[in-house]
């Protein structure tokens, strides 16, 4: 993996264990329906990366690395305001992390019905598709 691909990495994978529920056990996210079916379709590719947690650039899928122009376009050059707002939980996730445990248990869910998406708009008026599951 690339250098800046690795700091990412391990940044979003310390964002994402400090803002996690102590319990850790119900995930919640907000994704378009677009990026989900392919996730889905795909959750065999991100298994094969040695990573666990595995970082998944849900705009880059089917690849499991963003190219440059992907990362170009998650970064960002102000600060980020630290105050909650409802727009925030509308807000699609682009990035999101999880287990391998977890990505099987979430792909065959979904495949099988066991975890339904529930459809709604994001902050922009776009589909977007909730998922919460209590993990495997």
């Amino acid at each position: 993996m690339h250098k800046p691909i690795k700091k990412i990495t391990a940044l979003v994978c310390a964002i994402w264990a400090s803002s996690q529920p102590a319990s850790a056990s119900e995930l919640t996210f907000l994704v378009s329906p677009e990026r989900l079916k392919c996730f889905v379709e795909n959750f065999e590719s991100y298994l094969a990366l040695s990573d666990d947690p595995v970082v998944i650039f849900l705009n880059a899928c089917p690849r499991t690395v963003p190219n440059r122009q992907e990362i170009l376009a998650m970064s960002t050059n102000s600060m980020p305001d630290l105050r909650k707002t409802d727009r925030d939980a509308l807000t699609t996730d682009t990035i999101i992390a999880l287990r391998k445990k977890e990505i099987r248990c979430l792909a065959e869910g979904i495949k099988t019905g066991k975890i339904l998406p529930v459809g709604q708009k994001d902050a922009d008026g776009k589909d977007a598709v909730r998922l919460q599951f209590n993990g495997c």
